[in-house]
């Protein structure tokens, strides 16, 4: 899929998070959410199987679910749903179900919560929000929830695939003063200033390289970003224009966002 304005009421999370958000050490925990809300509002219109296996977490009686898919990447599971149990009481329903964990992690930024824990070797990240979907009229004020789930069993484990040779060209008209990264990207959309893509690059390396040419294109940064656990996470600043990146070692996938 190419650029293309859609009647579909897509709006990205960065547009939504940055009026609430100031720069500085919170920022570092805001991506998570930026990546949520587009999964989430991209998933919904996506082909999805609402199959989840059964004792796997608990579901609300009224939850309806907007996407179900395995990861090849790491032999998980990911699927996000919509419920209108309120923020603390799904929070409560999760850290009650994964209390036998070694260790329960919650983050909380205002109106979300993060929820991260590893039970009987399968690790579990839970991502609320009260208002990522408020984007879609049918989701106006119901809760989202987005799961990712790895280490089930029976489930291999592939190795990741090169990226191809060619893919979507680089959006230049749409990204002015943005350095290009090389990479296979697979899918770019555009909606209200934003420009967010999908793309995957050949390993860290292109990467590491890259925030050199964001630093020298004069782009600032909400801090020192580098590879932390196999991960890449930061905000760019240069005058009014907001990027926000996000990587993976483990399938070499990027997802970022360019705010004009």
């Amino acid at each position: 899929m190419g650029i293309g304005d859609k009647s579909t009421p897509i709006v990205l999370g960065l547009t939504n998070l940055r009026l609430k958000l100031e720069r500085g050490a919170i920022m570092k925990r805001v991506l998570p959410w930026i990546v949520m809300t587009i999964v989430l509002v991209f998933s919904f219109y996506a082909a999805a199987d609402p199959t989840i296996p059964d004792g796997l977490l608990p579901l609300p009686k009224d939850a309806e679910i907007l996407d179900v898919r395995e990861n090849p990447a790491n032999g998980g599971l990911e699927f996000a749903f919509v419920s209108d149990l309120g923020l603390e009481k799904l929070r409560e329903l999760y850290v009650e179900a994964l209390k036998g964990a070694d260790s329960v992690d919650t983050t909380a930024i205002p109106g979300n919560y993060m929820i991260s824990a590893t039970l009987d070797g399968v690790d579990y990240t839970l991502m609320l929000s009260e208002d990522a979907m408020d984007v879609n009229p049918a989701y106006v004020g119901k809760t989202s929830v987005y799961v990712v789930v790895t280490g089930l069993e029976g489930r291999t484990v592939p190795q990741p695939e090169e990226p191809k040779e060619q893919g979507l060209p680089w959006p230049a008209s749409d990204l002015p003063g943005l350095p290009e990264i090389k990479g296979h990207i697979e899918k770019v959309f555009k909606a209200d200033g934003s420009i967010y893509l999908e793309l995957t690059v050949k390993n860290s390396a292109v990467v590491l390289s890259y925030i050199e040419d964001l630093r020298e294109a004069g782009f600032s940064f909400d801090s020192e970003p580098g590879l932390r656990d196999g991960y890449v996470e930061f905000f760019a600043f240069r005058g009014d224009n907001i990027l926000g990146f996000g990587y993976g070692e483990d399938d070499n996938f990027i997802a970022m966002e360019y705010v004009n």
